[in-house]
C-alpha cells in the first residue's frame, strides 16, 4: 500500500507533467491515505494539491470547495500544509479575478516561508510576486526573489548555482521593461555566470543572446556585435550537426534580428536588411530533415519574432 508521501510526489510530477486527469485521482489518494494514517498535514497539502489540479483542468468551482476543506486542516503549526494551502488559495483567487486578494495571499506566505527559513520557498513566491503583484512593486520582488534565492542557496554548491538563472533573467527582465538598461545588463551577465553550471547547451546560448540584446538596449551596439557575432558562430556549429533542431533554428532568428537591430544602429542599413530577410526565413521555415533520416514534426513559425520582423521591415520601407 503506497504512503500519502509517495502518492503526493507522484502527484505533483503529474501535475508538472499536465496530465490533470490523472493528478485530480492520484491526490485523492493520497488523501484517502493521509486520513487513515491520521495526519492533518498530509490530508491539508493533499486537499490543496487536488484544488490546484482541478484549477488547472478549468473545475474552479470544484477546486473551490477542495480549498475549503484543505483550509480547516492546515493552519501556522504546520509549516509545509499551510504554505501549500496559501499557494493554492492565491491561485484560486487570482483565477476567481481577484488579483489583489491573490497578491496580499501570497505576499503572507512569503512572510512565513522567510519566517520559517523556507528560502527556496520564499524565493519561489517572491518570484510570483514579481509576475502577478502589483504592477508599482513588481520590480521590487523581482530584486527580493533573487536575494532570498542567494541566500538560499549559499552553501549549495554549483547545482545551487544553476538554479539561480531564472531569479537574475527575471530580475532583468523587469529591468529592461522599465527602462532601466544598464541594469538589465548586470542582471543579464549574472544569469549567464548562472547558466555556466546548467548542462543546457541552448539555455547558454540563449543567455548569450540576452546579454548582446542587453548591450545594444545600453547603448553599446558594437559590443552587442562582437557579442552576438560570437553566439553565432555556436548556434551553427549546432545546426551544422543537426539541421533540423527547430529550436537552434528559433534562437538564430532571433540573434539575426538582433544582428539586424545593431547594424541599424550603427547606420548599416542594407546589412541590416540581409539579416532580416535571414531571420524571416529561419522564423518562419520548418525544420527539415537530413538525407536519410526519419520526417521530424515541423519546428513551426515563430510568431512572435516574425511579427516582430514584419514590423521592423514595414518601418524601413516607410523611411525608404
Amino acid at each position: 500500500m503506497q504512503v500519502a508521501g509517495d502518492l503526493l510526489r507522484l502527484g505533483d510530477q503529474t501535475l508538472a507533467d499536465r496530465r490533470y486527469g490523472e493528478a485530480v485521482a492520484i491526490y485523492l489518494r493520497a488523501y484517502q491515505a493521509a486520513r487513515g494514517g491520521g495526519s492533518d498535514g498530509e490530508q491539508a497539502i493533499a486537499l490543496s494539491q487536488l484544488a490546484l489540479a482541478h484549477l488547472a483542468n478549468g473545475n474552479h468551482g470544484l477546486a473551490g470547495l477542495w480549498l475549503e476543506r484543505a483550509g480547516r486542516l492546515a493552519g501556522p503549526a504546520q509549516p509545509p500544509a499551510w504554505l501549500s494551502y496559501l499557494k493554492a488559495r492565491a491561485r484560486w483567487e487570482r483565477q476567481a479575478g481577484a488579483a489583489a486578494r491573490a497578491a496580499d495571499t501570497l505576499a503572507t506566505a512569503f512572510a512565513f516561508a522567510l519566517a520559517d527559513d523556507a528560502w527556496s520557498e520564499a524565493a519561489d513566491l517572491a518570484f510570483a510576486l514579481s509576475l502577478h503583484g502589483p504592477s508599482g512593486r513588481q520590480l521590487e520582488w523581482a530584486r527580493t526573489a533573487l536575494a532570498t534565492a542567494l541566500q538560499g542557496c549559499a552553501c549549495g554548491g554549483d547545482d545551487a548555482r544553476s538554479d539561480l538563472a531564472p531569479f537574475w533573467e527575471n530580475l532583468a527582465w523587469a529591468y529592461s521593461l522599465a527602462g532601466h538598461h544598464a541594469e538589465a545588463l548586470s542582471a543579464f551577465v549574472g544569469a549567464r555566470r548562472a547558466h555556466r553550471y546548467s548542462g543546457d547547451t541552448l539555455r547558454r546560448i540563449r543567455a548569450d543572446l540576452n546579454v548582446g540584446r542587453a548591450y545594444r538596449l545600453a547603448g553599446q551596439p558594437r559590443t552587442a556585435l562582437g557579442w552576438l557575432r560570437e553566439t553565432e558562430g555556436w548556434l551553427m556549429g549546432i545546426l551544422k550537426a543537426a539541421p533540423e533542431d527547430g529550436e537552434a533554428r528559433r534562437l538564430l532568428a532571433q540573434l539575426r534580428l538582433e544582428l539586424a537591430e545593431c547594424n541599424l544602429d550603427l547606420g548599416r542599413r542594407a546589412k541590416a536588411l540581409a539579416l532580416l530577410a535571414s531571420a524571416r526565413e529561419l522564423a518562419q521555415g520548418a525544420a527539415r530533415p537530413g538525407e536519410g533520416s526519419p520526417p521530424s514534426p515541423p519546428a513551426g513559425p515563430d510568431t512572435p519574432v516574425l511579427e516582430t520582423i514584419d514590423h521592423r521591415l514595414r518601418e524601413l520601407a516607410a523611411t525608404a
